[in-house]
């Protein structure tokens, strides 16, 4: 598994598709999916390159009371233009 990971072509391949080539190269064991995803949560690049969030910290909060803006008039967005 470290050979097909870290080998001459840096695959770098998560859990999932490491597992299938292992399996592609003749091997195969009861746990190797769960033992691949370890292995590659242990590498340094894939803390590095891993999947961020583009979520905020915190939860969005909508605005309720649109009586505010209906009272006096403002129009935030201008006037459209005709289609």
């Amino acid at each position: 598994m470290q050979e097909i990971h870290d080998g001459d072509c840096w695959n770098h391949a998560r859990g999932r598709s490491l597992a299938h080539k292992v399996m592609n190269q003749g091997y195969y064991w009861p746990k190797m999916f769960d033992n691949a995803k370890e292995y590659v949560k242990r590498c340094p690049q894939y803390h590095k390159f891993a999947p961020s969030s583009n979520r905020p910290n915190k939860d969005l909060h909508t605005l309720r009371s649109l009586g505010l803006f209906m009272q006096r008039g403002l129009d935030v967005v201008g006037p459209l233009p005709c289609a």
